[in-house]
């Protein structure tokens, strides 16, 4: 069910996909430093060797699995693993920002006339991703990043007397992970890994969101 669903939201990330940096508190006056804020969301099958080396681990928040880039890129090209999106968005020091993945998701309300009202969920219950993070510079080459991971995913729907399609008011199932991590810049840490299962094959998969702190490009 999970897989199904989110597949259908990667057919529609062309039209849905979109990130937005969130700066709160700042002064006018003030030129925080910024740096680039880069996520990748995957789907892992367990037979692939990025499950065997990370998402299968035990660790704990304050030591989260870092890994460098050009070791991710190989391990991405393995069989099993597939890229749901790569979004990034520039973030300023001290200042919330906000990546989202989400897909519309639209459904029939029946009315008390018998007809049917089309109506389309409000985008705090769209299936998909929220990923807010605040960055502070601790050492030199290590940044401290407050995590605040949300992830909406499409359960069921509602039955509609009469109907066979499974068009009715969508169930969303919400997890949400709040933590604080420190790492070095442009290392890949895994923040957030979720088990379920593809209907499809019947085997068992994982979401793997990883996010990378880089330094920001000059302005041409």
């Amino acid at each position: 069910m999970l897989t199904k669903h989110f597949r259908g939201i990667i057919s529609l990330l062309a039209v849905f996909l979109f990130a937005v940096g969130a700066a709160r508190g700042a002064k006018p006056d003030e030129q925080p430093q910024s740096f680039m804020l880069k996520a990748k969301i995957l789907t892992v099958a367990e037979s692939n060797i990025l499950y065997s080396t990370l998402l299968a681990a035990t660790f704990t928040n304050n030591a989260l699995p870092q890994i460098k880039e050009e070791l991710l890129n190989d391990l991405m090209g393995y069989k099993g693993v597939k890229v749901l999106a790569a979004p990034m968005i520039a973030a300023r020091v001290g200042q919330e920002a906000i990546i989202r993945v989400q897909s519309q998701i639209q459904y029939f309300d029946p009315q008390t006339n018998g007809s049917f009202a089309l109506k389309t969920l409000p985008e705090k219950e769209s299936p998909g991703i929220r990923l807010a993070a605040t960055i502070n510079p601790t050492t030199a080459g290590n940044i401290a990043v407050n995590v605040d991971l949300q992830l909406n995913t499409l359960k069921e729907r509602m039955p509609i007397q009469g109907v066979s399609m499974d068009v009715g008011l969508p169930l969303i199932q919400k997890r949400a992970i709040k933590t604080k991590i420190e790492f070095r810049l442009d290392q890949w840490v895994l923040v957030g890994r979720y088990l379920f299962q593809d209907v499809s094959s019947g085997k068992q998969e994982y979401l793997a969101i990883f996010v990378q702190v880089t330094d920001d490009p000059p302005t041409q």
